[in-house]
């Protein structure tokens, strides 16, 4: 009787892959360590305040409260140095199983750029006293809970607890990732910048009949008290036009320009043209990876790329500036990064380049008989 021991092939590629992601994580943890001297103070506010809430020295509203109260009730208010690791570690476990749950036998570089990039971001942003630190467990939970119509709505549970406690934009959130999964059950990804452009007028209308404000309103009132501060990223109103129509137009154009943000391009500057660049092809590398799909083709895709649409669609509303937009982005990135492994995966394997991960095969398979989408 022979018995052997079955030796994973590790490529040279995937090799040069994983050296890139970890020199990047462990620059990432002295980013961390060093964020104090080598961030500028735009990159520090939010946490100050949370941080002196949490230590019983400053008041604010309740969202900022809410989450200096949790910081406070782990025993992390007044360790700061072990909030900033928890958060960023948090966020590198998130990114490790959006790259396992790829599970393609080669995964492209345009995901890996994401990744690095995500786990900067998580250092800069989540590294911190942080209300998106709140995020990742919901980017977690989409990427292990398995497909099907209870686990959805454990998803949509915890969004509404995100956005009932913290960030109250949130419920739209998950309204708008409901109607997605909805849609992306019945029209191919392809038509996917179409419906989210659908989703920024039809939620532009509803404010201005539910409200009766403008649509707008929610981004001019932030921005309305910025006007002395140098915010270089900031949303500024496209068109002057009559009520509803200027709302609807100035929030779809927003839509498009936080997914091209080309105003920034013109704002001069390393920095904004860094921001601007790296949104651009967050958006464009998503959606070549999965525009190809079939209906129902790879349900965690379906879940992923609709979590991801759904925060893009709601920020076309409330984001006042483009930095903002990538700050409350970052947590949703290994999404972005499991979807565009996920994708381009399945279509080298049609192409015949390469071949994806039988079990991903099994994990379509039967999710799709779970969405009741068996081809059979």
């Amino acid at each position: 009787m022979k018995i052997g021991l079955r030796v994973a092939r590790i490529s040279p590629r995937d090799l040069i892959q994983w050296f890139c992601i970890t020199e990047t994580v462990l620059l990432g943890f002295v980013l961390v360590l060093l964020r104090d001297d080598v961030l500028p103070p735009r990159f520090l506010a939010d946490g100050l305040l949370i941080g002196e809430i949490a230590r019983g020295r400053a008041q604010a509203d309740d969202s900022y409260v809410n989450v200096a109260m949790v910081y406070r009730f782990l025993g992390l208010g007044t360790r700061p140095l072990l909030a900033y690791t928890v958060g960023y570690s948090l966020a590198v476990f998130a990114i490790f199983l959006a790259w396992r749950r790829s599970k393609v036998d080669a995964r492209t570089w345009q995901g890996v750029a994401i990744i690095c990039s995500a786990v900067l971001l998580a250092a800069v942003y989540l590294g911190y006293y942080s209300k998106d630190v709140f995020v990742t467990p919901i980017a977690i939970a989409a990427l292990v809970l398995p497909i099907g119509r209870w686990s959805n709505a454990a998803l949509l549970a915890l969004m509404v607890a995100y956005g009932y406690w913290f960030r109250q934009y949130w419920l739209v959130v998950a309204a708008v990732f409901l109607v997605l999964i909805f849609v992306l059950r019945r029209f191919r990804p392809r038509s996917l910048p179409a419906w989210g452009m659908a989703g920024s007028a039809g939620l532009s209308l509803a404010v201005f009949v539910v409200l009766d404000a403008s649509a707008n309103s929610f981004r001019s009132s932030v921005n309305a008290g910025r006007v002395a501060e140098d915010v270089g990223t900031r949303i500024d109103p496209f068109v002057n036009l009559v009520e509803p129509l200027g709302g609807v137009v100035n929030n779809v154009l927003t839509y498009w320009a936080l997914i091209l943000p080309v105003p920034v391009l013109f704002r001069g500057g390393i920095y904004y043209f860094a921001i601007a660049l790296f949104i651009a092809f967050i958006w464009i590398v998503l959606y070549r990876a999965v525009r190809h799909l079939e209906v129902g083709e790879d349900p965690l895709v379906v879940r992923c790329v609709g979590l991801s649409v759904a925060l893009l669609v709601t920020q076309s509303l409330f984001e006042p500036d483009y930095g903002s937009a990538l700050r409350h982005l970052t947590p949703m990135l290994p999404l972005v990064a499991c979807a565009v492994w996920r994708g381009q995966g399945a279509r080298v394997s049609i192409s015949g380049d390469f071949g994806i991960d039988r079990r991903v095969v099994a994990e379509q398979e039967q999710g799709q008989k779970e969405f009741g989408l068996s081809t059979a």
